[in-house]
């Protein structure tokens, strides 16, 4: 218990949003190129 409990639950919330950041990497280095 302790801080692996912490590490293995993440917020539903947080998972989308996570998400979404990497979304919008992925469009902006594709439409550097």
């Amino acid at each position: 218990m302790g801080d692996q409990d912490l590490t293995i639950w993440i917020p539903i919330e947080a998972q989308q949003a996570l998400a979404k950041l990497q979304e919008m990497k992925r469009c902006l280095s594709v439409s550097s190129f």
